[in-house]
């Protein structure tokens, strides 16, 4: 019995293989989900995303922020439609604080990027002391359907000020406590702005520090920052002096 089973199979993918158009074959029974993260695999997707117009130059008044659709099932051989809605009880901003730009999986692919492109000026906010969402929930379409459960709804939050990182935690002691100030100094002059790779590794965190101690030693002793509005020499939230090491 076992051996017709697999003989059946085998006819089934010859078949398949004989189809025209035979590239990619969408089942009809495929279905999507969304997350942070363009790797599926990653375990450290999310259902939603921050961003913060601090982390990229003063003069943008808009700017990208993507969530990715995953397919779950086998890839087409043409485009596929999604498509989302609002979840209204989770978005404090109206429609014109945000754009999605893309509703299409290409054809063959198992992901795609989709960017929201978030406004920074937006009536009624001021992003400097307070944060917009929006939460989309994908809808049906005739090419797909809702995939996993627990990744059909995808907030995007976003402010004109820096926000603390979960992954803070992993660099706190060498590095010091959150502020703004220590997290702009860090994106400024490292680029990183999450330290996921740093948890457990005691040797990248002794490297972070000095690299930070170094930095802002090079910062200020160079009298050409002197008038910057981080200060000469750079200063932290309170005023005083910003300073790394361990237990600050």
């Amino acid at each position: 019995m076992k051996r017709l089973i697999y003989i059946s199979f085998s006819l089934l993918l010859i078949l398949a293989i004989g189809c025209e158009n035979d590239d990619f074959v969408y089942n009809g029974d495929a279905g999507i989900y969304v997350s942070s993260l363009m790797d599926q695999s990653s375990s450290n997707n999310a259902d939603s995303v921050v961003f913060s117009f601090k982390s990229v130059d003063a003069t943008e008044d808009s700017y990208p922020v993507n969530m990715f659709v995953h397919l779950q099932g086998r890839p087409s051989s043409h485009d596929l439609s999604f498509d989302f809605e609002v979840v209204d009880s989770l978005t404090n901003v109206p429609a014109s604080a945000y754009e999605i730009t893309n509703f299409t999986l290409p054809a063959g692919q198992f992901n795609t990027a989709v960017p929201v492109v978030v406004q920074k000026n937006i009536e009624g906010f001021d992003l400097t002391e307070e944060t917009a969402r929006v939460t989309f929930k994908i809808k049906d379409t005739p090419d797909l359907e809702q995939g996993l459960s627990d990744f059909q709804t995808f907030s995007i939050v976003w402010c004109d000020f820096l926000v603390r990182p979960e992954s803070w935690r992993f660099i706190e002691y060498y590095i010091g406590p959150f502020s703004q100030a220590r997290y702009k100094f860090i994106i400024e002059n490292t680029g990183y702005e999450t330290f996921e790779d740093y948890s457990g590794n005691y040797n990248m965190q002794f490297w972070l520090q000095g690299t930070l101690i170094r930095l802002l030693d090079e910062y200020n002793s160079n009298p050409a920052n002197e008038g910057r509005p981080e200060g000469w020499p750079y200063l932290d939230d309170d005023g005083e002096p910003l300073r790394f090491g361990a237990g600050i």
